[in-house]
């Protein structure tokens, strides 16, 4: 795995606004793009419990559903890849 994809992997939010950038990003693949949106998923846990707590956790431009359709997005670019 590149430096490139655990970067993102690691720390989504600093390399991508909206879930939709992580599906446009070319050079992931299909099961590189699932792992850096489940990474951005716990990102987004994590703020909504640091929320909840009442820490500030600044603007955070992804939702929870943005990334839920991101995820069925990439479902079907699987799916058409499988040629289904």
């Amino acid at each position: 795995m590149s430096t490139y994809v655990k970067d993102r992997i690691a720390n989504p939010s600093q390399y991508y606004e909206a879930p939709k950038q992580i599906l446009d990003d070319e050079k992931l693949s299909l099961d590189d793009k699932e792992k850096v949106l489940r990474s951005l998923a716990d990102e987004i846990e994590q703020k909504i419990d640091a929320a909840a707590e009442g820490m500030e956790t600044g603007d955070d431009p992804a939702t929870t559903d943005d990334l839920r359709n991101a995820l069925i997005e990439l479902d079907k670019l699987r799916d058409q890849q499988r040629g289904a």
